[in-house]
């Protein structure tokens, strides 16, 4: 029982025969099955990447298959065949998730830019429409719609009615809005 026991983590010994059959398929084989990869991926790092996997999973696979034959040469193409979809399929997808980040961070910095642009503008419409109102009007809209100071509160500042001032904060904003294209649902909050 103890000389069977080997570590998890180490692989366990092969026969040397097994050893042998696998570098001499490994030398038979190599450069037929690395020029089938370069066709698909025209990378030769990432073609020889590849050609490792496909020598791993042939040499983990070595005790099942059947090496008299020929035909294991045509097993490593259709491993190497899978590997390589595999690896497009992966690239294709990690392009195309890195193409949409690209997209949707550009995406917000033309958001942020005219929401900027917008803000600015509409600052400026809202400062050209404060000069043209009286000193009352002004406070009113200043402290109420920036500020936005309570009609109670703005009754003790300003010594108006709240009806008074709701009235007239109601006026004033028609008045914005007549002047100005921008956006209602903004000038109303």
């Amino acid at each position: 029982m103890q000389a069977e026991e080997h570590n998890a983590g180490t692989p366990p010994k092969r026969p040397p025969s097994l050893e042998a059959e696998f570098q001499r398929i490994y030398n038979k084989s190599k450069n037929r099955v690395l020029g089938y990869i370069l066709r698909s991926v025209r990378d030769a790092d990432e073609a020889l990447d590849l050609l490792q996997e496909v020598f791993i999973t042939f040499y983990d696979k070595l005790p099942e298959l059947d090496i008299s034959t020929d035909r294991i040469e045509s097993w490593l193409v259709k491993t190497a065949r899978n590997i390589i979809l595999t690896y497009v399929r992966d690239t294709h997808r990690r392009l195309t998730r890195d193409m949409m980040n690209t997209q949707e961070s550009e995406a917000w910095k033309k958001d942020e830019q005219v929401g900027r642009i917008y803000q600015k503008e509409l600052e400026r419409h809202i400062d050209n429409f404060l000069l043209s109102l009286n000193d009352q009007e002004r406070n009113l809209f200043i402290l109420q719609k920036i500020e936005q100071v309570k009609y109670s509160d703005l009754e003790k500042i300003l010594g108006l009615t709240q009806r008074t001032m709701k009235r007239m904060a109601a006026n004033l904003l028609q008045r914005l809005k007549e002047r100005t294209t921008f956006d209602r649902d903004y000038l109303e909050s």
